[in-house]
């Protein structure tokens, strides 16, 4: 007869810092039998949050290593930090079952995230491998929450048990503040974490500005060499085309260097980035893969400069989103990596008019450039019989009219 099998629960999190409510959830899955021990499961900067303010992996896994010490059946589980790219449960899930095929896993969630678990990647496959704990907060949101899971056990399947969660209001981005002011957190942390972070003098301040040279040694991690060397041609075209247009060309090249740095994600992976964050697919956007990889890069792209690269700058992350298909009326930054993207020194394409043509139109005169490159990407896709994105054509009418180009 088998071993029975050990009954795990993974209680996942940013954890910057764990506190107080953390904690609760952990004791709670322990007092009432939901699973023989809880492994704490802390992220890499996750693609849905924002990153800045984020203290190191190396102090946040010290943080909940402090905490599990002093308690018994709880562990810290590192998987996802020593994972390449970017860290889904589906995926860390398939990882955990084939390492320890003597425990049986569940996934604990919050009332809030519930919400949102069919959009989540490959949410199938999760609860294939998992059982799904759920806190809830009262009554009013267990009931809520119970036809949630109705919906979802009929559309994907899965066991779901419902926890009561802990009264322990407080959350990780408050004792940041609270922190950054001066302010005592023993009351929203455990008592070792409040010690760590006092002594390390974590979260005093922001680390907001941006490190070009980080930023391209991460590019050349995630990105093929040609499409690395693409993007440093376009880096250095927007700040040239920066400089002559009175634009900030540090921002610039950031917007550069970034602007394809979603271009490794497979198109199920950009789709659900970009449905994660509520960002508007079109249909025309996701007609098949080509046109899913060829589209939402630059939106999940976008998604990424935020919340993995601490780009702040709207401007920057704006110029990322359009750069492929542009929009009416964009900012100059928008216009120069729309066009850098096109021109850039590495490009070898046919267009009308030809290459060398265009980029010395783009440093006397960036809107009509803007212009003749909508018109040869249409005339481009209507020979190939391929759809044409509305917002190229809707780019295109409007810098036809603001050049006064001919029809």
């Amino acid at each position: 007869m088998a071993d029975k099998l050990i009954k795990t629960a993974l209680l996942g999190g940013s954890f910057n810092p764990f506190h107080n409510g953390h904690a609760a959830m952990s004791q709670v899955i322990l007092r009432d039998k939901l699973a023989d021990e809880v492994w704490l499961l802390p992220a890499k900067k996750p693609p849905h949050k924002p990153s800045w303010g984020y203290a190191p992996n190396e102090d946040r896994l010290a943080m909940l290593n402090a905490y599990a010490e002093r308690n018994d059946r709880i562990s810290v589980c590192d998987i996802e930090l020593n994972l390449e790219g970017i860290t889904y449960t589906a995926k860390t899930l398939e990882k955990l079952t084939e390492l320890y095929p003597d425990r049986k896993f569940s996934f604990v969630l919050g009332g809030d995230s519930i919400v949102n678990f069919h959009k989540w990647f490959k949410p199938e496959i999760i609860v294939k491998l998992a059982d799904i704990i759920i806190f809830t907060r009262d009554e009013t949101d267990k009931k809520s929450i119970k036809e949630i899971i109705k919906d979802l056990k009929k559309s994907i399947g899965g066991n779901y048990i419902i926890a009561d969660a802990e009264n322990v209001d407080v959350s990780s981005s408050v004792i940041r503040i609270n922190i950054k002011a001066g302010e005592d957190i023993t009351r929203f942390v455990p008592e070792e974490i409040a010690e760590y972070i006092a002594e390390k003098g974590l979260y005093k301040e922001d680390d907001s500005e941006y490190d070009l040279e980080y930023f391209k040694s991460e590019m050349k991690n995630v990105l093929k060499p040609k499409r690395y060397k693409h993007s440093l041609g376009v880096m250095e075209t927007s700040v040239k085309l920066a400089e002559i247009y009175g634009v900030d060309t540090t921002k610039a090249a950031v917007a550069g260097i970034l602007h394809d740095n979603a271009k490794h994600f497979s198109a199920a992976e950009l789709l659900n980035l970009c449905i994660q964050n509520n960002i508007d697919v079109k249909d025309s956007e996701k007609v098949d893969k080509k046109t899913i990889k060829s589209l939402l890069h630059s939106k999940a792209g976008a998604i990424l400069a935020k919340n993995l690269y601490k780009v702040t700058d709207e401007d920057i992350i704006n110029a990322i989103y359009y750069h492929t298909v542009g929009r009416p009326a964009m900012s100059r930054l928008e216009e120069i990596v729309f066009v850098a993207d096109f021109i850039e020194p590495n490009r070898t394409h046919d267009s009308v008019p030809p290459l060398s043509e265009l980029r010395i139109i783009a440093e006397k005169d960036l809107d009509r450039a803007v212009y003749l490159i909508c018109e040869s990407t249409i005339d481009h896709l209507d020979s190939l019989d391929s759809p044409i994105n509305e917002n190229t054509l809707l780019t295109r009418d409007y810098y036809r009219k603001h050049t006064g180009e001919s029809l």
